[in-house]
Order: C-alpha cells, then sequence, then structure tokens
C-alpha cells in the first residue's frame, strides 16, 4: 500500500507505479490499513504507468522509437530515477540517438549510477571533441568483463594516438594480442596505428601477421592490406593479394573494383585516416562479435557508437543492417543497407541484403525485380539469380524459381565443389514442379560435388523411397545421412520409412519412434509411425498416431488417405514394394 504524504521521493513514486500495476491491472481496491488512508493513484499517475507499460510493450516489439517516447514521458515525472535513466539511455543508444543518450549518460554517471555503458558513452563525447586526455579518464571508470577487456585497451590505446603517443597508443593495445583468438583483431590494429603514425615497414609486418593468422582472411581485412599497397605504390603486391581473394570469391565485386582501380593508376584513401575511425573500426569489431541473438542488443549500440564517430563507414552500416536483421527489424536493416554509397565495394552485398528484407517483408515482386536489375546491371554474376531462386523457393514459387537457378548456373565460369548448394536447390525445386528426371541428375551432381552432405544424401534417398526405386541403394544413402546428423528428426525418419519400404518393420519402428522423439510436432513422421506400428500388430498405437498426425495439419492432399486408414486400417493390397 502507499501511504499518502506531503511529498513524494523518487521511490516513493517507483512504489506508487507498483500500487497503479495492482488496482489498474489486477483490479484490486485500495481498502484503508490501521488509522492511515490510502489513496488511489490520480489521473496523471495512471497515464504515466499507462505509458511506462506501453513503452515496454513496444520495446519486447522491437518499436524501440515509440519505446524511447513514452519512457521520456515517465522520465519527465520522475527524472532521478535510476532504472528509468538507464532504460532511456538505453533507448536512445540504440535509436542511435547519441545526443540524447549522452545526456541521460551523464545524468547517470552524476547520479552516482554509472555504467559500462553510460562511461563508454562520455569517452566517446570526448574524443569527438578531441578530448582524448578527458577521455582516458571515463575508460579507466568502466568496470572489467571479458567484453570491456577487449573495448577498454582498444580505445585507451587509440587514446593515446590522438594525443600523438605512438608507443604508449602500442603499450595500452598490448592486453588485446593477450586473449586467444584476438590475434589478428590485435594486429590489425596496430597495423593501422603504425600505418596511421607513419612507421609504414612496422604496418606492413603487422597486416602480414593478421593475415596469418586470420587463416580465411575477410573482405575487409584484405581490403585493408591491399589498401595499404595501394597507397605505398607496390602495385604487384596489392594485386598479388586481391587476386589470391578473388580465387576464393570469384563473383566479388570488391575484387573487381580494386583491379580497375589498380589499372587506372589511382589511389585509394586511407582506410583509417584518424583516431576516431580507428575507433569505429574496434567498436564494429567488437559488434560483429555480439551480432548473435543473445547479444544483439549490445551489438546495436556499439555500431550505433561507432557510425556516430563516423557516419561515413560503409562497413558500420551493412553491420548495423545485419543487426536489424538478427532483432527482426527488417525495415530498419533495409534502410541501414541503403546508406552504403553506390561507389562502395559493400554496395553490391548491400543490395542483396536489401533484396532479402524486403522478402522477410512479404514484399516477394520488389525483391525480385531488384534482383532482376542487378543481374541485368553485371552479366557474369551468379548470385543475384541465386538469391532470387532462393527467394521464390521459400515462397514455395517452385517452377518460377527454376530458371533463375538455370541462369546462375549458366553464368558459372567452372563448377566448383561449394556450387554443390546451388544444384541441391535447384533439385528441390524441380522435383516439386514435378520435373524428376533433371532433379535426380541434379542431386547427383550435388553429390558428385560434396559427398558428405547429408540434406542431399537424404533427399534423394528419401525421394527414391517414395518412388519404390533403389530402395537398397536409398537405404544406403539415408543411413550415411543419419551418421552424419544422429539428431535430425527429418533424416532419422528417412531411415525409419526406407526400412518401412523393405518390409522391416520392426526396425522402421525403432527408427520412427525416435525420430518422433526429436521431431514430436511432424504429421509425416506420426502418419509414417502409424503405418508402422500397424504392421507390427500394434493396431491402437496405429490408430493413435494417425489421429494425432490429422491434428498437426498435415498437407490436404493426405488428409482423406489418413482419414481413411483411422477407419479401415491398412489394407492387404497395401503392402509396401520390397527390394528395387
Amino acid at each position: 500500500m502507499i501511504k499518502s504524504g506531503n511529498g513524494r521521493s523518487g521511490r516513493g513514486r517507483s512504489l506508487l507505479i507498483a500500487a497503479a500495476m495492482l488496482a489498474g491491472v489486477a483490479g484490486w481496491s485500495v481498502e484503508p490499513q490501521g488509522a492511515e488512508q490510502s489513496r488511489r493513484p490520480s489521473a496523471s499517475e495512471m497515464s504515466n504507468f499507462g505509458s511506462y507499460l506501453a513503452g515496454r510493450y513496444a520495446q519486447n516489439r522491437r518499436d524501440l522509437t515509440a519505446a524511447a517516447e513514452y519512457v521520456q514521458r515517465v522520465l519527465a515525472t520522475d527524472p532521478d530515477n535510476p532504472q528509468l535513466l538507464r532504460r532511456a539511455y538505453f533507448l536512445m543508444a540504440s535509436e542511435g540517438r547519441m545526443t540524447e543518450a549522452e545526456t541521460y549518460a551523464r545524468r547517470i554517471v552524476d547520479g552516482g549510477a554509472e555504467t559500462a555503458l553510460a562511461s563508454l558513452t562520455l569517452a566517446l563525447a570526448d574524443i569527438k571533441a578531441g578530448r582524448f586526455a578527458e577521455a582516458e579518464k571515463h575508460l579507466a571508470a568502466i568496470e572489467r568483463n571479458r567484453i570491456n577487456n577487449l573495448i577498454s585497451p582498444l580505445l585507451r590505446g587509440w587514446t593515446k594516438i590522438g594525443q600523438t603517443n605512438l608507443d604508449a597508443g602500442l603499450e595500452a593495445l598490448k592486453p588485446v594480442g593477450q586473449d586467444t583468438g584476438l590475434g589478428a583483431l590485435y594486429q590489425m590494429h596496430q597495423g593501422f596505428m603504425n600505418d596511421l603514425a607513419g612507421r609504414f615497414p612496422a604496418a606492413e609486418q603487422s597486416y602480414l601477421r593478421a593475415r596469418q593468422q586470420a587463416g580465411e582472411p575477410s573482405q575487409r581485412m584484405i581490403t585493408a592490406i591491399g589498401n595499404f599497397y595501394e597507397r605505398q605504390g607496390e602495385r604487384a603486391k596489392a594485386e598479388a593479394i586481391y587476386q589470391e581473394f578473388g580465387q576464393r570469391h570469384p563473383e566479388s565485386p570488391m575484387v573487381e573494383a580494386a583491379m580497375a582501380r589498380l589499372r587506372a593508376g589511382s589511389r585509394p584513401e586511407r582506410t583509417v585516416r584518424s583516431p576516431r575511425d580507428g575507433i569505429a573500426e574496434g567498436l564494429t569489431d567488437v559488434a560483429g562479435a555480439l551480432i548473435d541473438a543473445r547479444t544483439a542488443d549490445t551489438a546495436l549500440i556499439y555500431v550505433r557508437m561507432a557510425l556516430d564517430l563516423r557516419p561515413d563507414f560503409d562497413i558500420g552500416h551493412i553491420l548495423l543492417g545485419e543487426v536489424l536483421e538478427a532483432q527482426g527489424r527488417n525495415e530498419q536493416a533495409a534502410q541501414a543497407y541503403r546508406a552504403v554509397p553506390a561507389k562502395s565495394p559493400y554496395a553490391w552485398n548491400a543490395r542483396l541484403r536489401i533484396a532479402g528484407n524486403l522478402e522477410a517483408l512479404n514484399e516477394t515482386d520488389r525483391a525480385i525485380a531488384e534482383l532482376k536489375a542487378m543481374a541485368a546491371e553485371r552479366p557474369r554474376q551468379p548470385d543475384p539469380l541465386v538469391r532470387a531462386g532462393d527467394i521464390l523457393r521459400t515462397k514455395e514459387r517452385y517452377a518460377e524459381a527454376v530458371p533463375f537457378y538455370d541462369q546462375a548456373i549458366s553464368r558459372l565460369s567452372s563448377i566448383e565443389t561449394q556450387h554443390w548448394s546451388l544444384f541441391y536447390s535447384r533439385g528441390i525445386v524441380l522435383e516439386r514442379s514435378k520435373q524428376w528426371p533433371r532433379a535426380e541428375g541434379d542431386f547427383l551432381k550435388a553429390l558428385e560435388l560434396q559427398p558428405e552432405q547429408a540434406y542431399v544424401l537424404n533427399y534423394l534417398g528419401y525421394s527414391w523411397v517414395e518412388q519404390g526405386v533403389n530402395l537398397d541403394r536409398a537405404k544406403g544413402m539415408i543411413e550415411k545421412a543419419v551418421a552424419l546428423r544422429p539428431q535430425d528428426g527429418y533424416i532419422v525418419d528417412s531411415l525409419g520409412w526406407v526400412l518401412y519400404r523393405l518390409g522391416d518393420f520392426e526396425g522402421a519402428v525403432r527408427h520412427l519412434e525416435r525420430a518422433i522423439e526429436l521431431r514430436p510436432q511432424d504429421p509425416v513422421i506420426n502418419d509414417h509411425l502409424g503405418d508402422a506400428y500397424w504392421r507390427v500388430g500394434r493396431r491402437t498405437e496405429a490408430r493413435v498416431q494417425w489421429r494425432r498426425a490429422l491434428s498437426l495439419k498435415p498437407e490436404p492432399d493426405v488428409v482423406g488417405q489418413i482419414e481413411g486408414k483411422l477407419q479401415n486400417g491398412l489394407q492387404t493390397g497395401d503392402e509396401p514394394r520390397k527390394g528395387g
């Protein structure tokens, strides 16, 4: 209960919100207690609570813009509430409203409720203003955990560079290199620092060590190292590193643009032009490591910080789009990708991703139109055609997908191991559009390119089982698939079904029961298990499985078959075909 009084502290207002929850949501009345009288929350207080709830609801729905407005309304009536301040800060930073986020961060720190993100925000504000020494004080206040143990040395190193103290910057950066798995990141930033300071031999050594430690260098790393060689007039070295990357990624627009620049004799702008750029690189590196669903909220704030420091950072806009995609905010993700300029080496990838987000927004025809335009712009590039085929396959527009895959395959200069998935995808849409001979050829081609692909083994094996052909070979293929992916219920179901078709009903029951454990909500697997139970004499259990299959909404064309089995069981003429 809330007791009336002449004034209310911030905590009192917080308690009043709790009372409003009980009175306004749970429908409880507020009764007298002892000699003191409680009162109902006022209309304005209920309005504040409504805004608070609306803000939480909007945040849960990933409408952070609306959530921020609601939280600001509540905070206006309770300006010192630390919980509301932190929430307001989080929402402003998440939306890239960094000026407002900085205001809330300062209020958080001044109120003694300091957090790592608030301190980092104030440090970045000092860095933007060129106050590098002051920024170090805020960085020193950041509490230590694994992420902050990476962020703090990176930023402290760059603040030393901002104070024209290269040696101190390199020394501050060293803890990053001591973390297992961060060697390439450490070497790249060491290279950027030496490069910016004009120590080019040392920069080259760091870049080369980074490339070696990365194993499979990213496009960003190759771009930065090639950029260095181009600026140094080392054309042969730049060309060699681009060509090596191009051999692994033959359709890379970055390589094409770099080689054109080399032929023209022009030189690119420096990758990291200032300490601010170096810090933006570091924040983006960390955001990229945090992009999975559990840490996407933190990744979003880091990438917003990076773009606040460097608004023209193309890779930052790409990563922002990826984080927003991970959160299911496809419209905002498409906007982030549109911020990548047409001349950027990342523009092609950004346009592909825009199409993917249009598809996620159920604007399939717009997505396909964009991809067709891209395919026309670059007649040798297969990837927009592949993406169009994938989108149509996902939408079950199988016949429409076939020509896109056909054109994509025709554009391949040579067929390599990695193209197995393209043949597999075309095989699926061919099979679903009743073009089995071509589909079978594609599945076999996919297995020729990559014999250990469990999904291809399963799809082709299961298709043969359904047709009652090549059953012994299908059994061997599906057994191999199960060995590769023993926890995949669909593949285990395929093995049970091929055993059923071969007449091994006891073996079929054993595998189909395992498939049900892995995929209990699949109507096909439940139907298969019902058939197997019937064959081994477990008639009551068979009907239970068939009823369950019907309750799980199977494909319309099999509903009548299942209903017939429920009424009459499996008839004498329904025995599976053996051999093959």
